[in-house]
């Protein structure tokens, strides 16, 4: 059996193409039809100016003239491509680095569940466990 791919791989260079929320607490980041993020915990967007928009956002009002869509929001926000992807060690907490400054970070906020987990079209599929640990294969064919 190969050794799986780094999860560098499955980002860098692409660009945060589309959004999508699909639970009360899960959402979808597509990276340019290549790359699936999942997300089942906490989230959120930071630009130079600090925190641009998180995942409990998402149709607040906050005094605006209409509700925050976080889906459109984030696509705006991570229009770039991605430069760096760091997990943290003992947490399995993703940090993805844009281009244009901006960062995705998701929490893995559970010891039990899992928090995360991310496929590419050449087999890679990374999840992030409960407790902060964090897998990695080749799967064929591939999930997304």
């Amino acid at each position: 059996m190969t050794e799986p791919k780094s999860i560098d791989s499955a980002f860098i260079g692409l660009g945060c193409t589309n959004v999508t929320r699909f639970g009360a607490a899960s959402w979808k980041f597509d990276f340019d039809g290549k790359t699936a993020l999942q997300v089942y915990c906490p989230w959120r967007i930071v630009t130079s100016a600090g925190i641009a928009l998180g995942n409990a956002d998402h149709e607040q009002q906050f005094g605006l003239p209409k509700p925050v869509d976080a889906r459109e929001e984030a696509q705006r926000l991570l229009n770039a491509k991605a430069t760096k992807v760091t997990v943290r060690a003992r947490t399995a907490d993703l940090l993805i680095e844009f281009e244009n400054g901006s960062y995705l970070e998701v929490f893995n906020s559970s010891s039990g569940y899992e928090g995360w987990q991310c496929s590419d079209k050449d087999g890679l599929l990374v999840i992030a466990r409960g407790g902060g640990e964090f897998a990695t294969w080749n799967v064929a064919p591939p999930l997304v």
